[in-house]
């Protein structure tokens, strides 16, 4: 499943560069440098090789999200129409903050269009889609009320951020990208290129940054900023197609292209790599030794039940918090007559 949704999001997101412009079309050494760099980060490493986070399902509806409003306005189609609303509604209620991944890129889109109307003679191009979105935030807003806000408030339970270390954490990638973002921020200040779709997702990965680093944390090595790295890896695609696939005083010969993908990769792989802590290959190596030690308990567990039970003794078991093992994971298929937990930070045995 992490495979096919990881290569889905990548698929997808190359077919979103394809349609930002007119003529432009992702060839081998685009697809080389988007996918090592969107497979090969920490990240990456934590979100799609270890557990099941919703970041990894938020990404893909994100990026079906994107494809499908830049293809509606290319194409003006129903079809695309409401598929941009059908993920944009689903992709809201998977995570807490994942609303601002949808209602800013079509809030941005009907501002910047609506300053362009006031200056064109021209008939403005219609924003219903762009206020179907924009009221889903609406929506959400009740629907935190009602499924959170009132529930939490009458069990008296704190804010799971309470403990929350509020830290912000940049790596490369993130300075890359707020390159390309100021570049084609200014360019629009000077008119020479207009609003498009990727600078309503660079305002978006802006915005949920800002609302990861208030709520949480914002690292981002973590695989809470996912989607965040998502969006940076597409603008370092279209800044490659821009200056190396497009570039006609760049050499035709695919070749050299894919080659020179291949080095650009590596070397922003290995500044990660020095950068950052822990990397991608010590996320992974962490990740193959806690569920290679999991498994080893739960069948060293397995086997002494399976004796104390031929030997009609009850089991009862004493787990932490902290482990992988929970009695809805795993313990379940363990015929134990108690389950005790204990709880680390307050030293107690539940």
């Amino acid at each position: 499943v992490s495979a096919a949704e990881l290569i889905g999001i990548v698929l997808l997101s190359i077919q979103f560069l394809n349609n930002l412009g007119a003529g432009q079309t992702a060839r081998q050494s685009t697809i080389l440098l988007l996918s090592s760099l969107l497979l090969i980060h920490p990240s990456t490493g934590t979100a799609l090789f270890h557990v099941i986070y919703c970041e990894r399902l938020l990404c893909l509806f994100f990026i079906l999200y994107i494809t499908a409003y830049c293809s509606y306005r290319k194409t003006n189609q129903a079809s695309f129409f409401y598929l941009t609303l059908l993920w944009a509604l689903i992709g809201t209620y998977i995570k807490d903050i994942a609303i601002v991944l949808f209602v800013t890129p079509a809030a941005c889109l009907w501002l910047a269009d609506w300053i362009q109307s006031r200056k064109a003679t021209s008939c403005a191009r219609t924003h219903s889609l762009e206020h179907w979105v924009i009221s889903l935030s609406l929506v959400f807003v009740a629907s935190y009320i009602v499924l959170a806000l009132i529930p939490s408030s009458f069990a008296g339970g704190g804010a799971y951020n309470d403990n929350a270390p509020q830290a912000l954490v940049l790596d490369g990638r993130c300075y890359l990208f707020a390159a390309i973002a100021l570049i084609r921020a200014w360019s629009i200040a000077k008119g020479r290129i207009t609003v498009s779709i990727l600078d309503a997702i660079n305002l978006t990965a802006v915005a949920y940054a800002t609302a990861l680093a208030v709520t949480y944390a914002f690292d981002a090595n973590s695989y809470l900023a996912l989607p965040f790295q998502l969006i940076a890896t597409i603008n370092l695609g279209w800044a490659w197609m821009q200056l190396v696939e497009t570039n006609p005083r760049i050499p035709k010969q695919q070749s050299l292209k894919i080659t020179a993908a291949a080095s650009a990769s590596a070397l922003i792989i290995g500044a990660d790599h020095r950068m950052t802590s822990p990397n991608f290959s010590e996320t992974i190596y962490t990740q193959k030794a806690t569920q290679a030690s999991t498994q080893a308990t739960y069948e060293k567990l397995d086997r002494i039940s399976r004796k104390l039970r031929e030997s009609g003794s009850n089991i009862n078991l004493i787990i932490s918090q902290d482990s992988s093992l929970s009695a809805k994971r795993h313990l379940n298929r363990i015929p134990y007559r108690s389950l005790i937990e204990y709880e680390p930070e307050r030293k107690q045995y539940l």
